[in-house]
């Protein structure tokens, strides 16, 4: 009996690290797909070479999503270890 709780816990540990790993690698994949368009964007600010340029603001909403991808793949491994630690003290107990 006690072992079918451990298996419980097991699979309730895999469940909630697999909703939390799928909604951060949404975010993720969103964020990935903002920086293409505005690095596509960069490169036709680029090519210009008269009127008002957006280089800039671009440039600088790059560095944020850049941050934010960062921000989102440190998050993703905290979470990797909490459920190696979880599964670590289950086993040990």
């Amino acid at each position: 009996m006690v072992k079918e709780s451990k298996s419980e816990l097991l699979k309730k540990i895999q469940s909630d690290y697999h909703k939390k790993l799928k909604e951060l690698e949404s975010k993720l994949a969103v964020a990935h797909k903002e920086l293409h368009q505005i690095e596509r964007g960069i490169q036709h600010e680029s090519k210009k070479v008269f009127g008002h340029s957006n280089l800039p603001t671009l440039k600088a909403k790059k560095v944020e999503l850049n941050g934010s991808i960062l921000k989102l793949k440190k998050e993703i491994q905290k979470i990797n270890k909490a459920r190696k630690k979880q599964i670590q003290k289950l086993r040990k107990s």
